[in-house]
């Protein structure tokens, strides 16, 4: 198996595994949900409503068996105003000691979340982003320019996505 970009070694994740049965007994090993919210951080905006439901449906779910590993995962990757809001309130403990690390929770202490914009809760703080993206190279790819070098224009369409298409 290929390793996930900025993911521990396959040996870790399927220690960490979660395994689901169906009803005809037939198992099914999933990335745990830790590692399925940091898998699903990329630089694709598709991602990031999946990880506020997961997030959601799993603090939903898991709330009455709270524990500190759930209680920080929790604040540290909830999505919505609410949600943080709601975490802030019920664990005021934990929250002030990710402070820190995630300045949006101070927001959320203070109860004032709707001043910040909705699309600043998509990273994990005010001056975070996701850990896979990374910073764009100022100088075009050797590919990049030596298709445009050939007499194709930049910025066109399909060809322009995928220099071998033509």
């Amino acid at each position: 198996m290929t390793r996930l970009r900025a993911m521990p070694e396959y040996e870790s994740l399927w220690e960490r595994r979660t395994t689901f049965v169906d009803r005809d007994g037939v198992g099914y090993h999933l990335l745990c949900i830790r590692d399925l919210v940091h898998a699903k951080k990329t630089q694709r905006s598709r991602d990031w409503p999946v990880i506020e439901l997961l997030v959601t449906i799993h603090y939903r779910e898991h709330a009455d068996a709270a524990h500190d590993e759930r209680v920080n995962f929790w604040l540290r990757e909830a999505r919505t105003p609410e949600l943080l809001t709601e975490l802030c309130q019920r664990f005021p403990t934990q929250a002030t000691a990710l402070a820190a690390w995630r300045p949006l929770i101070r927001f959320a202490q203070q109860r004032s979340l709707a001043e910040v914009p909705l699309t600043v809760l998509s990273f994990r703080s005010l001056g975070e982003t996701a850990v896979s993206i990374r910073p764009c190279s100022k100088r075009p790819s050797k590919t990049l320019r030596a298709w445009n070098a050939s007499g194709r224009k930049s910025g066109t369409g399909a060809d322009f996505r995928n220099p071998r298409a033509a």
